[in-house]
């Protein structure tokens, strides 16, 4: 609402209607609330398009000022020019009716800076000038019905990033041009400056919508030309806004804002509410209503927004089109996603048949390796390289579906026989009928002595029982005294009473679960450690992440991760059945994610024992 005081009606001969009115300009950084600007940037080469519509009410109204006894004076009533003809609520008011519209663009740059350019447009008003409002027998004309206003451009920087600090703070000079129609009050006769500053804070990353919560403060400088409507004086004045936002879901979020203007002569205040509907870091709607709490010019009874905002990442090096973590950089199938099964996942190109055997991966009961087609179980995907599971491969097997003996008696052909009497052969103890190993003597050692086989090597350690100290125990391979076959303390792997702790990390190559060849050594060490306990009988394998990205990448990243080191250890000897794998993604943080450092402590593997006997 406006009030127009009209008292001594000077200046008649000058123009009323050079003046841009309007209270609500949306941001157009793509983060912002409504009208209230977010303390962020678009990403480095990301371009935000947004394109907003607006209704206002009686942004511009005439009051009559009535003067008390006590000599001070009060609005008294709305009125308009005796010649326009009142029906309802049209035609009561210089403008009754607004629709207007933004279309706007910003580019960022290296995550720090941007510049937004924004066309103001209205596209339909109701009205009529003031022009004649001192001659009460002359019909006053139309105003334009529609128009461009004057067009923006807004650099942007940031003094400190929200996503590195715990608040963020940016600076920003929107700079208008006269390009209005030169009235009817689309827009100023002249430039104006805003310099602006903007502090913001959130529980989450604001670029990649990660937040609950945000808070936003913001105040500036409007630099106008100094013009005036009848006796009210039009000119610079301060603003200042503070915008809250709730985002419960990954879609929904709400906002609310408070939004001022004050001058010498006066001030106007305004609250919005609406709702953002995210569709990803890269596209959202912004439904909005508001009113007046405080009177003014351009300050209309209520207020409704809509817009559409489009933000796409031009930067090969961070686009990803297809939304499977690798960008169109590296990703030689840009509009196909991953398949993200571990098998040539770093070219961004799903492998439906990862060893080309003609079986699906789904329906392949061993993905990576392929079949053999020998006419036996080639239905399941999987190369029986042994068909009768006698340990002889069958290309060397002269009875393949038939399973050696394993007496010692030409073990090597793979068909099954006896030798030539049941006597003792090798003069252990051990009948040869019974003895599997009827041509090697058998050590008494008190370690498996009735098989007939010698046991050189009882804890299977690579240390023989002859030069082995600890010959039940076996060796932990951690360059600490590993020729004397007895587990030493690890400086990098430490048994604790419920979870065994290591001193480096685990790496994996970038947004994968592969992990990098600089860890092998220390993954080597972690299973001989594990191999020299058997008592712990079950270890999880937990896998952590930061709170960059999204939640559920992050969750199904862990879990990979976590699952790539069971794989690692198995291959290294460790019994699958004492393994198990879990990824909590960020849930489990162990310090603040609000810095550099604190993410690199998050992003971690932890082996807890689960077990002992």
């Amino acid at each position: 609402m406006l009030a127009l005081f009209l008292t001594s009606l000077v200046h008649a001969n000058e123009p009323f209607d050079a003046i841009d009115i309007r209270k609500f300009r949306p941001s157009p950084d793509g983060n912002q609330f409504l009208g209230v600007p977010s303390a962020s940037t678009m990403r480095h080469l990301q371009l935000g398009i947004s394109v907003w519509g607006i209704y206002e009410n009686d942004p511009l109204v005439l009051y009559t000022v009535a003067s008390g006894s006590n000599g001070i004076q009060s609005l008294n009533e709305r009125t308009a020019h005796p010649l326009v003809e009142v029906i309802g609520e049209t035609g009561d008011a210089p403008i009754d009716n607004r629709f207007l519209g933004n279309v706007q663009a910003t580019l960022g740059f290296f995550d720090r800076f941007s510049v937004a350019i924004d066309l103001p447009l209205v596209f339909w008003q109701s009205g009529y000038s003031l022009s004649t409002l001192q001659q009460p027998d002359v019909e006053p004309p139309y105003m334009y019905s529609s128009g461009i206003g004057d067009f923006y451009v807004q650099p942007k920087a940031l003094l400190l990033d929200r996503d590195d600090h715990p608040v963020g703070l940016a600076v920003m000079l929107p700079i208008s041009t006269p390009t209005g129609n030169g009235g009817s009050f689309l827009g100023e006769h002249g430039y104006s400056y805003t310099p602006m500053g903007v502090v913001e804070f959130s529980n989450g990353s604001i670029r990649a919508k990660e937040y609950m919560f945000r808070l936003a403060a913001y105040g500036g400088y409007h630099i106008r030309p100094i013009d005036d409507l009848y006796d009210i004086p039009i000119g610079n004045e301060a603003i200042f806004g503070v915008g809250v936002g709730f985002h419960p879901t990954q879609i929904l979020e709400l906002v609310f804002e408070y939004m001022g203007a004050a001058t010498y002569t006066g001030s106007t205040a305004e609250i919005n509410g609406g709702i953002k509907l995210h569709g990803g870091r890269h596209a959202a709607l912004n439904l909005g209503a508001g009113t007046t709490i405080r009177s003014g010019i351009g300050a209309p009874d209520y207020r409704v927004v809509m817009s559409v905002v489009v933000a796409p990442d031009l930067d090969p090096n961070v686009r990803d089109p297809d939304e499977d973590g690798i960008p169109t950089s590296l990703d030689k199938c840009p509009g196909i996603k991953e398949d993200l099964d571990r098998f040539q996942d770093e070219d961004g190109c799903p492998d439906y048949d990862n060893d080309e055997d003609g079986y699906p991966d789904e329906e392949d009961q061993c993905p990576i390796e392929p079949e053999d087609f020998d006419n036996f179980q080639d239905e399941d995907g999987c190369a029986d390289t042994d068909n009768d599971n006698d340990g002889i491969i069958d290309r060397f097997d002269r009875c393949p579906l038939t399973p050696e003996t394993k007496n010692a008696y030409q073990d090597e052909d793979g068909c099954p026989d006896k030798p030539k009497s049941f006597g003792d052969t090798d003069g252990d103890g051990i009948n040869d009928n019974v003895d599997e190993c009827p041509f090697k003597p058998e050590d008494p050692d008190n370690f498996q002595d009735s098989d007939g086989c010698p046991e050189y090597d009882n804890d299977s350690d690579g240390v023989e029982d002859l030069y082995d100290k600890c010959p039940d125990r076996r060796e932990v391979y951690n360059d600490v005294e590993d020729d004397d076959g007895c587990p030493d303390e690890s400086m990098r792997v430490q048994v604790q009473k419920d979870s065994i702790r290591i001193a480096d990390k685990i790496f994996f190559d970038f947004g994968l679960a592969t992990i990098k060849e600089e860890s092998f050594g220390l993954l080597d060490e972690l299973s001989s450690v594990i191999l020299a306990y058997p008592e712990i009988s079950l270890i999880r394998i937990e896998g952590h992440t930061d709170n960059i990205g999204e939640v559920q990448k992050n969750l199904t990243l862990s879990q990979e991760r976590a699952e790539a080191v069971r794989l690692a250890l198995i291959e290294r000897g460790v019994e699958e059945e004492r393994l198990e794998s879990m990824g909590y993604g960020e849930s489990k943080p162990v310090q603040t994610n609000d810095t550099e450092a604190g993410r690199e402590k998050n992003r971690r593997v932890e082996f807890i024992i689960v077990e002992r006997e």
